[in-house]
């Protein structure tokens, strides 16, 4: 697998198809970020040991990951379907996301506690280069939504295939997180930058690098895609499509 050869084909594609990606996700990211800066300010200076999360607060957080694992759908079902040549509208694509919703959600409270409970070894002992052992698992199951909507499997069924699809694969998508780390690095030093800025600048600067993250997303597909032709535990019970080039140089 040329993942030198993946992220030009990826960056191709989300340089062709950022405008209709924009369109679909910005709106969510845009809500997702905006929920999660009213409750990281209503709990600036707040002591830690007399810190609660009201009602509010608790709404706030679950807005906020219902429009993460929304957008996420949004973003999945529109890839797949430009590999496959289809053209869809935003409308339709919006209305489909929302049937895989609870299982995103599902999904990433099970990955979550996977990556978590391997962060404990270091917790315990202090010895930090243990959280590693967090990362393997994150690389291992960062696949995890598009056997939810492409394969349309469950939650438990979609991260123990996963776990079995990215044997083999851990450079490549450790490269694809490369990105990422390099991308947040970057959104942070720029948000310190700006911190005395009004808060509505400090949120479409953050969903404008949330945006921009996506392009790894793209990278994770195309890496997806490839696997999924010659692994097992990707096929579905429905007939494969002929084509599997999926994401490469394509007109807007």
């Amino acid at each position: 697998m040329d993942i030198f050869k993946i992220i030009k084909e990826a960056f191709n594609f989300f340089s062709s198809q950022w405008r209709f990606m924009l369109v679909i996700t910005f709106p969510w990211l845009v809500l997702e970020t905006s929920a999660q800066t009213w409750v990281m300010l209503q709990f600036q200076n707040t002591d830690p040991e007399t810190m609660k999360i009201t009602p509010s607060q608790l709404i706030a957080i679950l807005s906020a990951l219902v429009c993460w694992n929304y957008m996420y759908a949004c973003l999945t079902l529109f890839m797949h379907e430009r590999s496959q040549n289809i053209h869809v509208s935003a409308l339709s694509i919006w209305l489909r996301a929302w049937h895989y919703v609870p299982y995103l959600m599902v999904a990433a409270a099970l990955s979550g506690t996977a990556i978590m409970i391997m962060t404990i070894p270091a917790a315990v002992t202090g010895f930090f280069p243990l959280l590693l052992l967090s990362l393997w698992v994150a690389i291992r199951l960062a696949y995890v939504n598009f056997f939810i909507v492409i394969e349309k499997y469950t939650p438990l069924r979609a991260v123990k295939a996963c776990a079995q699809f990215t044997e083999g694969l851990f450079t490549p998508t450790a490269t694809a997180f490369l990105f990422l780390f390099t991308i947040a690095s970057l959104s942070g030093t720029i948000g310190r930058e700006i911190q005395d800025l009004p808060v509505i600048l400090h949120i479409i600067v953050d969903s404008l690098f949330g945006f921009v993250t996506l392009f790894v997303t793209v990278i994770l597909f195309r890496i997806y895609m490839i696997q999924r032709t010659s692994h097992p535990s990707a096929q579905t019970h429905q007939a494969e499509h002929s084509s599997t080039s999926n994401i490469e140089d394509e007109d807007s």
